[in-house]
């Protein structure tokens, strides 16, 4: 990702939450706000893009929370996930199955509450679809994983399709760098 990008969302940011005063506590609807000012100022389709892409010559589809934390809101969440779910689509029809790989660096139990809406969502346009995304996903890899993780999971068990649950592969902290540099370099 260039850094230039990275560094236009960060400023977009830090005005928002220098003309807004950031909380300290009651920040859920700030933060809400603050990706609404992000997603209005960038162009939505260049941020998808490097939330989750394919990664080239493979069946793998990369996720990236700490991008996606940046401008995802309610109001584009049909969005984000439709384009998931294309990437999902490619991977398929390319490969015949697809795995995820996401970086959930930096996320907390307070996200797990607050993108809950969007994880529903998603859940329900896969099983929707009729598709066997459930299925076809042969592994879901998760990058990062908090310390807190075993209370995130119980929030979100419900809300993942079984079938999903026992493809799940938690790697922590530590070996986290290493394996998402050797996937992102293929």
């Amino acid at each position: 990702m260039d850094n230039s990008f990275l560094s236009k969302i960060e400023k977009i940011k830090d005005d928002y939450y220098d003309k807004n005063n950031k909380n300290i506590i009651f920040k859920k609807n700030q933060k809400a706000d603050c990706a609404k000012e992000v997603s209005n100022q960038i162009n939505l389709e260049l941020l998808l893009k490097n939330t989750m892409f394919n990664i080239p010559n493979s069946n793998k589809i990369y996720f990236n929370y700490e991008m996606f934390k940046l401008y995802a809101n309610e109001n584009n969440y049909e969005i984000i996930y439709k384009y998931l779910l294309s990437l999902f689509q490619e991977a398929i029809d390319n490969y015949s199955n697809y795995e995820v790989h996401m970086n959930i660096k930096s996320f907390t139990i307070s996200a797990c509450e607050r993108y809950k809406d969007f994880v529903i969502s998603l859940t329900q346009q896969c099983l929707q679809e009729k598709k066997n995304y459930s299925f076809l996903l042969t592994k879901f890899y998760i990058y990062y994983t908090p310390n807190s993780i075993s209370n995130i999971i119980q929030i979100t068990s419900p809300l993942i399709d079984p079938i999903v649950r026992h493809k799940v592969v938690l790697y922590n902290k530590i070996e986290s760098d290493q394996l998402l540099k050797k996937l992102l370099e293929l």
